[in-house]
């Protein structure tokens, strides 16, 4: 039997109004089992609570009802400190604007995982030079976002978002800032990334990279409404 990474049960949001009444319901009960080695991407249109149920999955933020178990623990009701350590050892995030550090060179940049985590020094910037050879960018160790494509400050990003070797990479629009070309690179290393046995969750509202995933489950209302395996 599959391990289970993700174990979501009947999943919230609302946001504005009060006492869970009222303002607008992102989620409306959301179940979503996801279990190791899979890649589902989350499609849907602008407004049907992809994004939300992502921020939820990444634990940036908290459920209004429901529950939500990462690797079978508990953390909807974690302490906020509690949640970065989560966040920091558990997950890898990769955005659709890179969130790179501008005054930090690309090595630094990947190592601040480990830096939160108190990594010696010279430990993290080694594991940060390797994963940055691991993505294409050996040669960019010392260069800052500045001096970086897009697309290379996107492999930049995944890079830190494996540095501490989390068993969940979550992703949001990670293409959507980048030319065709420079997609299609973060595309193929995504499915390496697969390859090797790594959980990802994508969200995209892009059928074509959507297509990559093995499993796409589709969100309208806040609520799924298809899942299906490619």
């Amino acid at each position: 039997m599959s391990e289970v990474v993700i174990r979501a049960t009947g999943l919230e949001r609302r946001y504005g109004g009060r006492n869970g009444k009222g303002g607008v319901l992102a989620l409306a009960g959301v179940d979503l089992t996801v279990t190791r080695g899979q890649f589902v991407a989350l499609v849907g249109t602008s407004g049907s609570g992809k994004s939300t149920l992502l921020q939820l999955l990444g634990c940036l933020d908290r459920p209004d009802g429901g529950q939500y178990l990462l690797a079978e623990r508990e953390v909807s009701k974690l302490t906020d400190e509690q949640l970065a350590k989560v966040r920091n050892q558990q997950i890898g995030f990769v955005f659709q604007s890179f969130h790179l550090l501008a005054r930090l060179r690309a090595d630094e940049n990947v190592a601040l995982p480990l830096r939160y985590a108190r990594w010696p020094e010279k430990r993290r910037l080694d594991r940060a030079r390797e994963l940055l050879e691991r993505v294409g960018l050996g040669d960019r160790t010392h260069h800052l976002p500045s001096e970086l494509s897009g697309g290379q400050a996107q492999r930049v990003a995944i890079a830190r978002a494996l540095a501490a070797d989390p068993p969940l990479l979550l992703a949001d629009e990670p293409t959507g800032n980048l030319d065709s070309k420079s997609g299609e690179d973060v595309l193929a290393l995504f499915k390496e990334l697969h390859a090797e046995g790594r959980t990802i969750v994508m969200v995209t509202h892009d059928p074509a990279v959507a297509a990559i995933a093995d499993r796409r489950v589709h969100l309208e209302d806040g609520k799924i409404v298809a899942d299906s395996d490619a």
